[in-house]
């Protein structure tokens, strides 16, 4: 039965392709709605009416020349032979045939070559940037001020995330969360190395091993977005705007920390991390399931924060700016 979903996937996904390139393909057999496929329900009946019709058209194109096309039937062929469910791998190949579905290739070189430093955060310490801490905290001090104490946690730690992580929501990012992880997930195939890497010699061999180890991250991450998918989760979850490493909202969460540490601020029994009772309440949670518990000294709190960015300079860049918040909140 999987070799089948899989198959039929390939096939779907080869339509679009076929629909959207310009080949003279009717669509009075299928499921057509907006130029997209509706790839869900398909019977197993019409699924092999589907794989009669086109198969004898899937030799006319030379997928050679559509990058992109090429990689998403990559990445469907690699979800089946890393026996990905039959049901995920459906809903992997609906997302690829959706026309906002795209390969990002300068962001699995941003993934390849970012390198944190202290200089990049030196900015967020200025005496203009505090103001705006200030600022947002004269307006949302109630709503920051519930989620952190809720979980135990000093509200100017929450602001200092919430300004680094996103400027209070005024920069979330321009990709889709899934072309991310959907472009991470055939970052180790040899023919997307040879056209992302671009060092030579000892640099592009540890470009490369990033890259590796980043693939093999974004399949994992594909797979939790693919599950929170099943769950019910808001379509902006999938594509609404992110980093180029695939975080999103105003903590700038990844699909497995919405996971595991997403809370409702405001009780309304919806999760949406672009809110900022749900942004303050998970961000507090998140630091509390990770070791912030009451008074802990610097090096525990640099330690837990480092378990919400693994980056040194981050962690000291968000101790410094809340001591600047507190000093201003004493004066």
């Amino acid at each position: 039965m999987k070799n089948w979903i899989i198959i039929v996937s390939l096939l779907a996904l080869a339509l679009y392709l076929f629909l959207d390139f310009g080949f003279g393909i009717s669509n009075s057999e299928f499921k057509i709605q907006n130029s997209k496929l509706l790839f869900s329900p398909l019977t197993e009946s019409e699924g092999l009416r589907f794989e009669k019709v086109i198969i004898d058209d899937l030799s006319r194109i030379d997928y050679s020349s559509h990058v992109e096309g090429r990689y998403k039937l990559l990445l469907l062929e690699n979800l089946g032979a890393a026996d990905w469910d039959e049901s995920d791998i459906a809903i992997v190949a609906r997302l690829l045939i959706d026309s906002r579905a795209e390969f990002q290739p300068s962001l699995l070189r941003r993934n390849s070559t970012h390198e944190e430093t202290a200089e990049q955060y030196a900015h967020q310490l200025a005496s203009k940037q505090v103001d705006k801490c200030m600022e947002f905290w004269s307006v949302k001090r109630e709503i920051i001020a519930n989620g952190a104490d809720r979980y135990g946690i000093p509200p100017e730690i929450v602001v200092s995330i919430l300004k680094v992580e996103s400027n209070f929501g005024k920069y979330i990012g321009k990709a889709a969360v899934f072309n991310v992880f959907w472009s991470l997930s055939v970052a180790d195939h040899p023919d997307v190395v040879d056209e992302i890497l671009i060092g030579q010699g000892d640099e592009r061999e540890e470009q490369k091993r990033r890259l590796l180890r980043r693939a093999r991250w974004g399949r994992s991450e594909l797979m939790t977005l693919v599950d929170l998918m099943k769950e019910g989760t808001d379509e902006k979850l999938v594509w609404g705007k992110g980093s180029w490493a695939g975080a999103f909202g105003l903590p700038q969460f990844i699909p497995s920390s919405y996971r595991a540490y997403a809370r409702d601020g405001d009780d309304d029994n919806i999760l949406d991390l672009y809110e900022y009772d749900d942004a303050a309440a998970s961000i507090a949670y998140y630091l509390k399931a990770n070791g912030w518990k009451g008074q802990i000294d610097r090096e525990r709190q640099k330690k837990v924060i480092m378990r919400y960015n693994q980056s040194s300079h981050y962690a000291d860049c968000i101790l410094a700016l809340a001591d600047s918040i507190q000093f201003r909140l004493k004066e």
